[in-house]
């Protein structure tokens, strides 16, 4: 394609309109490096769909060496049997735009570190002492900011609660409901000791303001430290993993529907509680389904099965070693795999 005509508003970049119609050299010929094999696959693929106008946006090396944003707005005109005749190009310099977007994203990017920061305070780094339960976690959130919480709460003197929820969606607005769902927890949970009234209690709080579709999957057990009994509920959570010193392996039961998807009836009906009696070296695994739910580049899943098996082979070691080892094996199962999920762990081990 023979280069017709530049126009003479080229020179504010510093060439002559002869500089490429004397060489036939297109733009394509002071595109920046980076963007070279970009816009080129771009340019295939508007001709293979037989686009007749399209814009690109890419960036220019100056004659000075300087670098300028430019958009390029294309227009294929064709002759009356539709066959291409020739390509009309008008550059546009978007320098100071592309600056300011920019500016903006770090901005944005900035506020959302700070948010990760305090979201990262939510969540307990230390817990409650006590001489029946040693408690460990991990959670990593897919984006900076994330919808996974868990929580340890102290009930009362001799009751501890567990929790671990995972709201629906990604992002900030999943952060948001995480806070509201951390604060109506805490507030619900002080000297109550069905976590059935208070999954309630919470529901009927937080559904008001969850927008329609939005929904936060909840486990929420309460161990008496000195019977070592665990009262729970699971709010359309997964399944928590029981480990026990001799290898047998439980999953404990429960169904119930997820926070936020009915006002309060249904939810009251469909939710179950339950109880289980725990004893002296058992393994509570509690995680949302991130960690389930990881894939390798084969499109496997890590599943439940293989989260039991490497808690098993470790039962004997310290906990926070255990946490470590689970968050490796999941990372080296997915390796060169996006983390599209947050990732979240809470193990609970009876003393």
């Amino acid at each position: 394609w023979p280069v017709e005509f530049v126009s003479a508003s080229v020179r504010q970049y510093g060439y002559e309109p002869e500089y490429f119609t004397e060489t036939n050299r297109g733009f394509i010929g002071i595109t920046h490096p980076d963007d070279t094999a970009r816009v080129k696959a771009e340019l295939e693929a508007h001709a293979t769909a037989q686009h007749d106008e399209y814009n690109q946006e890419y960036r220019i090396v100056c004659a000075d060496g300087s670098v300028r944003w430019v958009d390029d707005h294309t227009v294929v005109r064709r002759d009356e049997n539709g066959e291409v005749t020739h390509h009309e190009g008008l550059i546009a310099d978007i320098t100071q735009r592309k600056q300011a977007e920019q500016r903006e994203r770090e901005l944005q990017e900035r506020d959302l570190r700070t948010a990760a920061e305090i979201q990262s305070h939510l969540l307990p780094s230390k817990f409650p002492q006590n001489d029946t339960v040693e408690i460990e976690a991990l959670s990593h959130p897919s984006m900076l900011i994330g919808g996974d919480y868990y929580d340890v709460l102290e009930v009362d003197d001799r009751h501890l609660g567990f929790v671990i929820a995972d709201v629906s969606g990604k992002g900030a607005s999943a952060a948001l409901v995480m806070t509201e769902c951390r604060a109506m927890m805490r507030l619900s949970a002080e000297g109550e000791l069905s976590p059935a009234k208070v999954l309630r209690r919470v529901n009927r709080m937080l559904q008001p303001d969850m927008r329609p579709g939005m929904f936060v999957a909840l486990f929420y057990g309460i161990i008496d430290l000195d019977t070592k009994i665990m009262q729970f509920c699971r709010a359309g959570h997964e399944p928590p993993i029981l480990l026990h010193p001799d290898g047998e392996v439980d999953q404990l039961p429960g169904g119930g529907l997820a926070v936020g998807l009915d006002e309060g009836e249904l939810f009251d009906e469909m939710l179950e509680e339950h109880e289980v009696q725990l004893a002296e070296g058992d393994l509570l695994a509690l995680y949302t389904d991130g960690i389930t739910e990881a894939t390798n580049p084969q499109g496997e899943e890590f599943e439940r099965v293989r989260l039991a098996t490497s808690l098993e082979r470790h039962l004997d070691r310290p906990l926070d070693e255990v946490v470590k080892t689970v968050d490796r094996y999941v990372r080296n199962f997915c390796v060169l795999e996006p983390n599209h999920d947050d990732r979240t762990l809470l193990l609970v081990r009876v003393l």
